[in-house]
């Protein structure tokens, strides 16, 4: 049985009221449960703080491994140009200078400067944003990382470019 702060309180003001004295089993019942209760919740806000250490210690580290990344990538770019090869434009390169870092296939996974782009931040809104569409997206990621010599990444940036068009013409039978 979990008892709120309240619901103790309100129980020692009821037995100290009755006829003005404490019945002694009631009190004892009651003071097991209060020692109960504070003990619990001194342990969960042991534990909380813990695990806030904890989560501050490794959020410093991948603050520090991400710092890391960022520089590799951004020092890869050339002449600190943007590394993206857009195929809305004949496969040019963007002549923008570097700004932001994407993260080619997401935040969760583990993260190397093989998987990251240098990019200025017109090109990171549109990759981000799926723009004019995912499959274009993919396709100029394969190609930027072919481009840069990274055939891992370019090869698993294809896989989800074939992943995206199947799922694209899934949707399309659908809707006809």
């Amino acid at each position: 049985m979990s008892l709120s702060k309240r619901d103790l309180r309100d129980m020692a003001g009821l037995l100290r009221t009755y006829d003005g004295t404490l019945c002694a089993t009631l009190a004892a019942s009651l003071a097991v449960k209060v020692q109960a209760h504070i003990d619990g919740s001194l342990r969960r806000r042991s534990c909380r703080k813990a695990v806030r250490q904890k989560k501050s210690s490794t959020r410093a580290e991948k603050n520090e491994e991400m710092a890391r990344i960022r520089a590799v990538v951004f020092a890869r770019a050339t002449n600190g140009l943007c590394e993206l090869r857009d195929s809305r434009y004949g496969d040019m390169l963007c002549c923008l200078p570097v700004s932001d870092l994407h993260h080619a296939f997401g935040r969760r996974g583990p993260q190397s400067s093989t998987t990251c782009l240098a990019l200025c931040r017109s090109c990171h809104r549109r990759l981000t944003n799926n723009e004019p569409s995912a499959e274009a997206c993919w396709g100029d990621v394969a190609a930027t990382f072919d481009r840069l010599g990274d055939t891992a990444s370019a090869d698993r940036a294809r896989e989800r470019l074939r992943f995206v068009a199947q799922r694209a013409e899934f949707s399309r039978r659908a809707t006809t």
